[in-house]
């Protein structure tokens, strides 16, 4: 699975301009995103963006089952399948 982040905003301040503007140009081109997704619900996701451990984040991201096909957006509940 692979994640496409189209923004990371503190989760206090969330949701800001750049959460705005991700969700928008996501459904424009036709992604289904929903802003505002914990980022520690993407195992490894705050790592691998250099995130501050102590601080909590809110994203705007799209799931790739493969490099190619795109999934619908993720909540902590769980991905679509």
């Amino acid at each position: 699975m692979f994640g496409v982040y189209l923004s990371v905003e503190y989760a206090e301040e969330a949701p800001g301009p750049a959460t705005e503007r991700a969700v928008e140009a996501a459904r424009a081109v036709g992604y289904n995103v929903s802003g505002g997704t914990d980022v520690n619900c993407d195992q490894g996701a705050s790592e691998q963006l250099g995130l501050d451990p102590v601080r909590r984040y809110k994203a705007v991201a799209f799931y790739l089952a493969t490099e190619n096909k795109p999934e619908s957006s993720s909540t902590c509940s769980g991905r679509a399948s």
